[in-house]
């Protein structure tokens, strides 16, 4: 890897809080730094229809496999990246047991935001 390479760049250590990124106080992002989604990339469909299901997105309706991504909102500056599994898990799943929950800085408070919008149950 080269040192400029962006994937170095991932990282929690580096506060979330430059002079150029913001917190939005009003509105639905109100109190949030970074957003989090799923990505699916689909594949070539498999030549067992074992490893055929275990891939099925019920969401695109096809093999694929997931990425799960949290950007600071402002910037876009990625702060989290785990995937590469299969397509059949869910998102909320994959949040879960994908480890952003655990990594996430204590002030954001992660948990709490997706509890009261009923996102996860913990």
């Amino acid at each position: 890897m080269y040192e400029t390479d962006p994937l170095l760049q991932i990282s929690w250590e580096k506060k979330p809080y430059q002079p150029e990124e913001f917190v939005p106080l009003t509105g639905p992002l109100a109190g949030c730094s970074w957003i989090v989604d799923c990505i699916e990339c689909p594949i070539s469909e498999p030549a067992s229809d074992l490893t055929a299901q275990l891939y099925w997105s019920g969401k695109a309706h096809e093999t694929t496999i997931k990425y799960e991504v949290a950007c600071h909102i402002s910037t876009g500056r990625i702060m989290h990246v785990v995937g590469g599994v299969s397509g059949a898990i869910n998102d909320r799943e994959l949040l879960k047991k994908g480890g952003l929950l655990k990594k996430a800085p204590k002030e954001e408070q992660i948990e709490a935001i997706l509890q009261k919008h009923g996102i996860i149950d913990c």
